[in-house]
């Protein structure tokens, strides 16, 4: 099962082998008196277990190794050829880093000329450089203890659902608590395991539901390091988000719903001991809270199940992709079954507000019925 336990477990060997095996086929550092100090940089995540720190580490060599090249490029470059060298590197910095990395803008706005050009190169090294030779805290276990708010949330996640929590535990190497106004929870998909819980605006139940969530994030990234799930390189924004609220990719729309999948499934854990349990610190108010989430949560993901299964038909997902989106429906309809009962505990502001949510639903499905043209 794509699920389970015992699977997870299993990759995250296979992942760190993986990783392991890179280091180990690694192109050797020019710099002989560097080597020592940045491979035993290496050694420590991987001593540690942290496939965070192995994989950011091996990013960022072959980072140092593509400005290093970028630099011989520079040197056989003939001067009246520079402008639109400079132009054609630019491009490819955004294209290869994203336009959300400082460091095209500093090739872009450098004087033309070779020693503006290679200044700008050196100084992207040196950071690399910096890099690989001292670990980052972030990316090792933290052994002291726990933010009170993270600490609190763990303890009822594990009551309350054992299984989710052993999961949680296996996907989780570390969370860091943030408090940033505007800012939601969110994880990295080359930093495996680390996640950031922002606590600033959050209830301490909403803490529970940040911590699964991420784990989520966690787990399809491991599943996609491992499997290509996706058939089709499509990523024009054509199904609405019920989450977010506007139009998503078709990868995107998967991504939702396998990690509020997630939180679909605390909310029921809860919801089966059909009352605080006696070692529990939530209140009895906070069960209405999870009936709602519950509720809504699964009718979202119905509707962002119904577009996927068109992405489906125009053969968006591989074979993988397509067991493991099967595996969602099975479960929602299991869910979709417990509605009724669910609801009927609803107080009275909570039915309202998924009244409003089934209209906005409805209203959104028949404005963008016609998307299922678009591949």
């Amino acid at each position: 099962m794509l699920l389970s336990l015992k699977n997870i477990q299993k990759w995250k060997k296979e992942l760190a082998a993986s990783l392991a095996k890179e280091f180990s086929n690694k192109i050797e550092f020019p710099q002989v008196s560097y080597r020592k100090k940045i491979y035993e940089c290496f050694q420590v995540y991987q001593n540690n277990q942290s496939l965070a720190g192995m994989e950011m580490w091996l990013i960022h060599y072959h980072e140092w190794f593509y400005f290093h090249e970028l630099q011989e490029d520079l040197q056989q470059t003939p001067t009246q050829h520079l402008s639109s060298y400079q132009a054609e590197v630019s491009q490819d910095l955004q294209n290869d880093f994203g336009r959300e990395d400082y460091r095209f803008l500093a090739w872009e706005q450098a004087e033309t000329d070779k020693r503006s050009l290679r200044t700008v190169i050196l100084a992207c090294k040196k950071k690399i450089l910096a890099v690989l030779q001292t670990s980052n805290d972030r990316f090792l276990q933290n052994k002291g203890k726990a933010e009170k708010r993270i600490a609190w949330a763990e303890q009822e996640l594990q009551l309350y659902w054992p299984e989710g929590f052993s999961i949680y535990k296996e996907l989780t190497s570390r969370v860091i608590a943030i408090a940033q106004k505007d800012v939601v929870s969110y994880s990295r998909f080359s930093e495996f395991g680390i996640s950031y819980i922002n606590l600033s605006n959050r209830s301490p139940r909403e803490s529970i539901d940040d911590l699964i969530h991420e784990s989520g994030h966690h787990h399809l990234n491991l599943i996609l390091k491992k499997y290509k799930l996706i058939r089709k390189d499509f990523s024009e924004a054509i199904f609405y988000s019920p989450w977010r609220k506007e139009l998503r990719p078709p990868y995107a729309i998967f991504h939702a719903v396998f990690t509020f999948a997630y939180a679909a499934r605390l909310f029921y854990a809860i919801l089966q001991q059909k009352k605080i349990l006696p070692t529990s610190k939530l209140q009895a108010n906070d069960l209405d809270f999870f009936r709602h989430r519950f509720l809504e949560e699964v009718l979202q993901i119905k509707f962002s199940l119904y577009d996927l299964e068109i992405a489906k038909q125009n053969q968006f997902f591989s074979k993988k992709g397509e067991q493991l989106l099967q595996l969602l429906q099975t479960e929602n309809t299991l869910h979709l079954k417990k509605i009724t009962t669910v609801q009927k505990r609803l107080e009275n502001n909570s039915r309202i507000a998924l009244a409003h949510l089934r209209e906005e639903l409805k209203q959104q499905r028949k404005k963008y019925r016609l998307f299922k043209d678009r591949f």
